[in-house]
């Protein structure tokens, strides 16, 4: 009989397989190059930086859409947001501060929490000062990563998709004052 931790690996890996896909530099399955992607979502909601202790800068982030974006339903149309670093960051410590996010968002489910961590872990880039990540937002096909204009990966789960994009956009983000400049709301 398998053992939980075969069962588990063998399921992750079958989540990896077919729900990613992971190509540095260039696109596959159909998947839309970066000044495609950027053309169809060519207007600035809103930006903001995230700032640490003592104002020390960690990124920058830009939330770009169509003129049908509507902040009341943010994930009812495409949608990138853009991050340009100002620290160096390896993908294992942007995985694990991402699930801790989630996890504060509500998303308490054990088996998901741990296939999106170890997703992020394999499919977010590690990052240098000046690097942008682009993630393009799809409700059909979920998340296109981009490093520095060049494709870097996706992800067709549109629950992992929403709650990762939601760290950023959901009303009980840990960064209200940054969601409120990224969705451009006034109050």
């Amino acid at each position: 009989m398998f053992s939980k931790k075969i069962v588990s690996t063998i399921l992750f890996c079958a989540f990896v397989l077919f729900s990613s896909t992971k190509c540095i530099g260039e696109t596959s399955n159909g998947l839309l190059a970066y000044d495609n992607l950027i053309s169809q979502v060519p207007k600035e909601i809103g930006s903001g930086d995230l700032n640490y202790l003592f104002g020390i800068k960690l990124y920058r982030a830009r939330l770009i859409s169509n003129s049908a974006f509507d902040s009341e339903n943010v994930f009812g149309s495409n949608f990138a947001l853009e991050i340009n670093y100002f620290q160096s960051w390896d993908s294992s410590t942007i995985a694990r501060r991402s699930l801790k996010e989630i996890i504060k968002l509500g998303y308490s489910d054990e088996e998901k929490n741990y296939r999106w961590k170890n997703w992020m872990t394999i499919n977010l880039p590690t990052v240098k000062e000046g690097d942008l990540v682009s993630a393009f937002f799809s409700p059909e096909t979920g998340i296109q990563l981009f490093l520095n204009e060049k494709f870097y990966s996706s992800s067709n789960d549109l629950e992992f998709t929403r709650a990762f994009f939601s760290i950023w956009l959901d009303v009980k983000t840990s960064e209200p004052s940054l969601r409120k400049k990224l969705l451009n709301i006034n109050e």
